[in-house]
């Protein structure tokens, strides 16, 4: 069963965010494309844009730019990697694509 996270604005309502919403949340943060989320995440990349739509609605955001500020001042992204991830994700995305940059 899924994990919800609660996420509360100044004692406002809480706001859940999926397992899948964080994963994205982070990949976005760490400055990946949608196609580089649906390749890591095994995602469509409409998948993931429906995904980014949603963090943009739920956090109050116009942008990635400001998802990232807003998971930043509420503390939602983890400090460490995910479980989901083997390296960072410019590792991942140089491994898949063969990039040595």
């Amino acid at each position: 069963m899924p994990t919800a996270h609660k996420i509360f604005y100044n004692s406002e309502k809480a706001i859940k965010l999926s397992e899948r919403e964080l994963e994205v949340l982070y990949l976005i943060a760490h400055e990946c494309k949608n196609k580089e989320i649906a390749t890591m995440l095994f995602l469509s990349e409409h998948t993931v844009d429906t995904y980014r739509k949603k963090l943009l609605t739920k956090l109050r955001a116009k942008n990635s730019a400001g998802l990232v500020r807003r998971s930043f001042e509420e503390c939602i992204l983890p400090r460490s990697m995910p479980k989901f991830l083997h390296g960072t994700p410019k590792e991942i995305i140089n491994r898949q694509y063969g990039n040595k940059s």
